[in-house]
């Protein structure tokens, strides 16, 4: 066993020797990044060597700047662990451990929770449905739920008042699964290579919503006794992890189950942890559509609208969902984390630090932008790559194919600068370190988009519809919230969209499950919504590979 050292955290944990650096963060308490789950292609798990001086591996010479290698820079996917060893950690996407979030989007939701209490004499009997869950004493003491939004990336979870309908705190942090990969399909293939893969990933997943709870306890001034039904959402995959089954029955389209499930938390491995609290998940399309966008259905009300709209819930695994005069019809594209700041060399979760915004000034043909809660820049969010790419189309300093141009006369341009991998732009810098957009990033950025934009424009050529035939086109999540729409539409990844029907309404599966919480007779509804969505397969989809082609190009 070696000893290995974290600094400035100057967390030590003993390893194996021959273990990589990677797999010795993975055994602290650490926040977690986003990476590629050591497939060697992100370059974004940074370390400096302390007191040591080694060769750079062939991965290292790949990735990392001529700067950084004298620097003593190192990748820990690639750095086998031989002795003693202190590293100080520079990864870029290390942010808050949680994050506040708004107030649910309001809706008229009549409360008839499937939680209950009813008083006799000095007693209150708290009832699920009609099962008995527990007798206590008559102290009017709340009756609380939770709302779980296990995302890819993101766990979301809101505390609710189930007497009085009134959300009393809501948080967002991290999902730490992203140690082992930022998509689900990379998460299954470590189940596949690890006999404890799938157990370390839902209790990985379960430690975080046990830590989310806790934290909202606090925030909501009430007791964990207190809290006694748990309504969750996610992508089918997420869920599957979430109550330990492995995700893929019959690779690669089927899952293991698509009902909705109820049961009493105690069943989880988080033994003693309110036994007496019930866990539902609603129930899942296909396996690759679940039960967010199940919720999201039902806030829309798209069960009972005879209109036409399209909801886009833009992340590493997107997801759209269109109706059209009663007919519900959806579809799933694997976008990759690109617009999670994964895979762009500066990008970052949307954290303080992050610039959102990018604007130019034509009279100074400066670079301008906003940065989140703070005036250091420490690299670019997901929305901010969108609002960047955006005007570098407008400027010319990209061509329509996403290479850079070089043959214009402005101060922007020459800002570029070419490298061993291609030209790279200075976009801002902080205290000497510089933030970057490579060609590799436009690349990146460029198959998300198009991923996404031919997964809209199929669905709709296979309702046999127009863009401009829609009546609305509704943004959710909290990656659509933030975006700027005018920016998606000019890069091409909202593609013939009218900017004036487009809706940003955040977390809609969010409030789809809190409708679920507050009245059960819900439940009824998202069984019959998910029964009645026409699945798209697009994996094997000649059709979708012709568009994706079409839209890697930026509109000209």
């Amino acid at each position: 066993m070696v000893n290995v050292t974290f600094l400035p955290q100057r967390v030590t944990v003993q390893v194996p020797k021959g273990s990589t650096l990677l797999d010795a963060y993975r055994s602290t308490s650490l926040p977690l990044f986003l990476e590629c789950a050591e497939w060697g292609t992100c370059g974004r798990c940074r370390v400096r060597l302390i007191h040591h001086t080694f060769p750079p591996s062939s991965g290292d010479l790949r990735l990392l700047t001529s700067s950084d290698l004298e620097e003593g820079y190192r990748l820990a996917c690639f750095f086998h662990v031989k002795e003693d060893t202190q590293v100080e950690v520079a990864f870029l996407d290390v942010g808050p451990t949680y994050k506040c979030l708004d107030v649910f989007q309001e809706v008229a939701v009549e409360l008839q929770p499937s939680v209950y209490s009813r008083r006799e004499g000095d007693q209150e009997l708290i009832f699920f449905d009609d099962e008995l869950l527990q007798v206590r004493q008559a102290r009017d003491d709340p009756l609380m739920g939770i709302v779980l939004d296990i995302g890819t990336t993101t766990l979301a979870a809101y505390l609710v008042d189930l007497k009085t309908g009134v959300q009393k705190a809501a948080l967002s942090t991290r999902n730490p699964q992203v140690a082992y990969g930022p998509d689900g399909f990379s998460r299954i293939c470590y189940t596949r290579s690890s006999s404890k893969g799938l157990c370390r990933l839902q209790l990985l997943c379960l430690s975080a919503v046990w830590r989310l709870i806790l934290q909202l306890t606090r925030l909501g001034s009430c007791a964990l006794e207190d809290i006694f039904h748990l309504v969750v959402v996610g992508n089918p995959v997420m869920l599957h992890f979430l109550l330990g089954i492995d995700p893929i029955e019959v690779s690669p389209f089927k899952p293991s189950f698509i009902e909705g499930k109820i049961f009493p938390l105690k069943d989880l491995p988080l033994k003693g942890l309110l036994d007496e609290a019930r866990l539902e998940t609603l129930p899942l399309i296909s396996g690759y559509l679940g039960a967010d966008v199940v919720a999201t259905a039902l806030f829309l009300g798209m069960e009972r609208r005879k209109d036409t709209c399209l909801v886009v819930d833009i992340g590493t695994d997107a997801k759209v969902l269109l109706c059209h005069q009663g007919r519900l019809l959806a579809c799933s594209v694997a976008a990759g984390p690109a617009f999670e700041g994964g895979r762009v060399r500066c990008g970052i979760r949307a954290q303080p630090g992050a610039i959102s915004r990018f604007l130019y000034n034509p009279e100074r043909s400066s670079l301008e932008y906003q940065v989140l809660g703070e005036n250091k820049p420490r690299g670019i969010s997901g929305s901010g790559l969108i609002s960047l790419l955006a005007l570098l189309v407008d400027v010319g300093i990209l061509f329509p194919s996403g290479r850079f141009r070089k043959d214009i006369s402005s101060l922007l341009a020459s800002r570029l600068r070419d490298t061993r991998d291609g030209p790279e732009l200075v976009v801002a810098s902080n205290e000497g370190r510089e933030i970057l957009l490579s060609q590799r990033d436009v690349q990146e950025l460029q198959a998300a988009k198009a991923t996404i934009a031919a997964g809209v424009e199929r669905l709709l050529e296979y309702a046999g519809l127009f863009p401009h035939q829609l009546d609305q086109i509704y943004l959710c999540g909290a990656f659509g919230t933030s975006l700027d729409p005018c920016a998606a539409v000019r890069i091409g990844l909202l593609a013939n969209i009218d900017l004036e029907r487009i809706v940003c309404l955040g977390n809609a599966a969010g409030v789809g499950a809190r409708m679920v919480l507050c009245h059960r007779d819900f439940r009824k509804t998202v069984a019959s919504i998910a029964r009645s969505v026409e699945y798209l397969e697009l994996s094997s989809d000649p059709r979708f590979n012709d568009l994706f082609v079409q839209h890697l190009p930026f509109p000209s």
